[in-house]
């Protein structure tokens, strides 16, 4: 996806581009623990949707507002979401900022 994001800011644009991105976040928020748990989805879909950015966020989110009850559900304690979604947050930001980076030093 970085490699046709930033063809699509060299060839059409800044806006263009951000439109096709959020293409990609928006399947993203399907396949994940967003809507439904990960679980009731078929296996197949359950590994994609479990290692996925978005999914650790989500838990972490629900870790932390649904506090002592979440743990049954989830089956890990809140800090153990909210490193994931730290960790993924960190590695996200480093390769797009890497990405970044490059395409402004070539002009």
């Amino acid at each position: 996806m970085p490699a046709g994001l930033s063809r699509g800011v060299d060839r059409a644009g800044a806006g263009r581009a951000a439109g096709r991105s959020g293409c990609g976040w928006g399947v993203g928020r399907i396949i994940s623990s967003a809507y439904v748990p990960v679980d009731t989805m078929p296996g197949w879909l359950q590994v994609f949707a479990e290692h996925q950015p978005l999914t650790d966020v989500v838990d972490a989110v629900r870790a932390l507002t649904l506090g002592p009850h979440a743990q049954p559900q989830l089956g890990h304690d809140p800090s153990y979401y909210v490193v994931r979604a730290l960790g993924w947050s960190t590695a996200v930001l480093v390769i797009f900022a890497a990405i970044a980076v490059a395409k402004y030093r070539r002009g």
